[in-house]
Formats: C-alpha cells, sequence, structure tokens
C-alpha cells in the first residue's frame, strides 16, 4: 500500500481517537441537559453536517450516558455515504470527580461500525474538513487544532483519564476521487479490544499500527448512507 495513504490514514485515525475523548468529555459535562432531540441538534451545529441519534439513555443511578446508532453525515461537497456510524458509546463517569469540575471515566465502551474517509477532487479530506468545522465553532485555530485540542481546557483542566476503554471496530473505507486505484476496505474485526488508564490518544498508537498492518482490499460491502 502507498506509504502516503497509510501515513494519512494513521493520521486521520489518531484525529478521530482524540476528537472521540473531547466528545466524551464534553457530552459527560452537559449530562443533565442531555435529550436525544437537543443533542442531535448540538452535534450538527458542531460538526456542520447531518447527524442522526437513535436513542439516548441517561442512568442516574449508575452515572452513565449510553447512544445507539450515531450516524455523522458527510460534510458538504462529499458522497452521500455517512461518514462515521456509531451502534454503541457507552460511558460510564465519577460522579465524585464530576461535582469536582473535573471529567474522569470508568468505563467507555465504542463499537466503530464504519468510517468512511473520503478525498475529493481538490485533496481535502472528509474526515479533516470536519475537524476544521468544529475547531472553528469552539474558537480553535484548525491550523493547530490537534495542539490546541490537547492544550484545551477539557483536556488540561478537567480531563483525567478512562479506566478502562473498550473498542469494537468494524470497518473502515478510503476512497480518493482523484485516484480510484487508492480506494481501500479494511474490514478490521476487533471485538472488545481493552485498553487500561488511557489519558491520551498517543495511547492507542499501538491500534492504529495494527490496523495499518492488516494492509486493504477492494470494496466488498455496500457503505450506509447519511441521514
Amino acid at each position: 500500500m502507498n506509504r502516503t495513504v497509510l501515513r494519512r490514514i494513521g493520521l486521520v485515525l489518531l484525529a478521530v481517537a482524540g476528537g472521540t475523548l473531547l466528545l466524551v468529555a464534553i457530552l459527560v459535562a452537559n449530562v443533565d441537559r442531555l435529550t436525544r432531540s437537543t443533542l442531535t441538534y448540538a452535534l450538527s451545529a458542531q460538526l456542520g453536517t447531518g447527524v442522526r441519534l437513535d436513542d439516548v439513555r441517561l442512568g442516574f443511578r449508575d452515572s452513565s450516558l449510553l447512544l445507539r446508532n450515531l450516524v455523522v453525515s458527510n460534510p458538504p461537497g462529499f458522497g452521500p455515504r455517512a461518514l462515521l456510524v456509531l451502534p454503541e458509546l457507552y460511558v460510564a463517569y465519577d460522579p465524585d470527580a464530576a461535582a469536582s469540575n473535573r471529567v474522569r471515566f470508568r468505563d467507555v465502551r465504542l463499537h466503530l461500525g464504519e468510517l468512511n474517509l473520503e478525498v475529493d477532487a481538490q485533496g481535502r479530506t472528509n474526515v479533516m474538513e470536519l475537524a476544521v468545522h468544529a475547531a472553528r465553532s469552539r474558537g480553535l485555530d484548525p491550523e493547530r487544532m490537534g495542539t490546541q485540542l490537547l492544550e484545551s481546557p477539557e483536556f488540561t483542566n478537567r480531563f483525567e483519564g478512562i479506566d478502562r476503554l473498550t473498542l469494537t471496530l468494524g470497518r473502515i473505507a478510503y476512497r480518493d476521487r482523484r485516484n480510484s486505484a487508492r480506494d481501500l476496505d479494511f474490514q478490521l474485526g476487533f471485538t472488545n479490544r481493552t485498553f487500561s488508564h488511557v489519558t491520551s490518544p498517543v495511547q492507542l498508537m499501538p491500534l492504529v499500527v495494527d490496523i495499518l498492518t492488516r494492509g486493504g482490499s477492494p470494496r466488498v460491502a455496500s457503505p450506509s448512507r447519511a441521514p
């Protein structure tokens, strides 16, 4: 596989991992205001694209949050397929830490159904376009959003880590409109891959390396369409 493609996919996966950690922190910080409709609207406004969410469950007794079937559309200008499909995102947070304006998770369970990476004819990447919009909506500089994300108050002042992170990973597709010969599909097949005491997306690098060393194959499944 082309090394440039591998490097691009690796960087995007780390960006997605970092964005997921920040998203979870933001969700729990606002858990008392969450409903399905308001959360869907807030995420759509933050990301600048369509969002569908089938169910939200707030567990007040065990301080948990469960999202089911979260689907994020491609940014404007990209194809009709969904960018991201999460059948499940579950978080159980530490209420004592939350009472002290800190964010610490006892358990996070993420099921990635699909991640469809696309490069358009101008060389723009759909995930990066979404990340740039999200960065601007939070007042971050898109050119330094990775550094600023990790330096943002949600991480430096509040985020204290995840005791246990469990990942189930389905399919990642890569499509380049400039050259269809570069198109790839990764059928990952990771189930309940667990990491302990996660405080930074960098700790997920072994998983990224594992994904990339598996290589890719021609398209074998039809991607989901966006809401």
